[in-house]
């Protein structure tokens, strides 16, 4: 609490570009305490607008899968989606073993942090299993590996502020040790959509607490508080079905408040982006809907 305190008392930095973010995120003193849902809280009470709490938190959903990175203040870039999406079937980048290494080809696009990132974390194909379904990997590479290029797509109608590129991956020379052990789509993508709603909507709930605080609204501090501890209840779940029924349940309080908030803001200007940017929560909102469903199903086939 004494922590929250101190970071809402102090003021919050207007900050305009991504560039301008990452340098004032990558000098903050990196906090070993907290968990990484925290962090994102407490980054989206610094947070002069979503873009930036949402940058914050997709920072902090990487580091919760993957906590070697968690002392790093890297720009971390996971490329999943391709041409045809994101779904494992649409993954076609390829990972073929040639000794005494690996090499990658292909392409993704839609990459959060675009031509800013400095690491990238990237989903390949590296054959079939034996029921038909893809072998995914999941690699790490640092930004500036030759046969690695970067384009610069355009903004997003949500949080442009945040840049998302395209990669090209032209026979890139890859390490065993930049492979991650095991299934790439079960270890890391299929986990990471839980984890980044998790995170958001954590740093979400930070926006709301530094704006009740400024406008001394404390009743929307309290509330943002004691929704962060919710979502902590379910990071900790080790059952998909269980954290997904809960955030289900959460969701609708959070849209509410996002709403009492945005009725806090004075400027049209301050307003009209505040809107704009919190249809993010919609974004993968087909995703959330077949993670409900699922859960719904489960919850009935217990009881039964």
């Amino acid at each position: 609490m004494k922590r929250l305190a101190a970071i809402l008392h102090d003021s919050v930095p207007e900050i305009t570009n991504f560039a301008e973010w990452k340098r004032q995120w990558q000098e903050q003193e990196v906090d070993s305490t907290g968990s990484t849902l925290e962090k994102a809280f407490y980054d989206g009470c610094r947070s002069d607008r979503v873009a930036w709490a949402f940058s914050a938190a997709y920072q902090w959903a990487i580091r919760s899968l993957i906590p070697d990175l968690e002392s790093s203040r890297a720009i971390v870039a996971l490329c999943i989606t391709e041409q045809g999406g994101g779904h494992p079937r649409s993954i076609h980048s390829s990972l073929v073993r040639q000794e005494p290494h690996w090499v990658l080809s292909g392409q993704k696009q839609f990459v959060s942090g675009g031509t800013e990132a400095d690491t990238l974390l990237i989903a390949a194909n590296c054959g079939v299993q034996q029921d038909g379904r893809p072998q995914l990997k999941m690699l790490q590479l640092p930004a500036e590996t030759a046969g690695l290029s970067m384009a610069l797509m355009p903004a997003l109608s949500v949080v442009p502020e945040v840049p998302h590129a395209r990669v090209i991956m032209e026979n890139v020379d890859v390490s065993d040790t930049a492979v991650f052990p095991g299934d790439g789509y079960d270890t890391y993508i299929r986990p990471f959509r839980l984890c980044e709603d998790l995170h958001v909507q954590a740093a979400l709930l930070g926006m709301i607490a530094r704006k009740g605080f400024d406008r001394q609204k404390f009743e929307l501090v309290e509330q943002a508080v004691a929704f962060v501890h919710l979502l902590q209840g379910c990071q900790q779940q080790s059952d998909f079905s269980v954290a997904s029924l809960a955030m289900s349940g959460i969701e609708p309080h959070l849209k509410a408040l996002l709403k009492q908030t945005e009725d806090l803001i004075v400027s049209d200007e301050e307003r009209k982006a505040w809107q704009r940017d919190c249809q993010l929560l919609k974004i993968a909102g087909k995703a959330r809907d077949q993670r409900r469903l699922k859960a719904r199903a489960w919850l009935a086939t217990e009881a039964g």
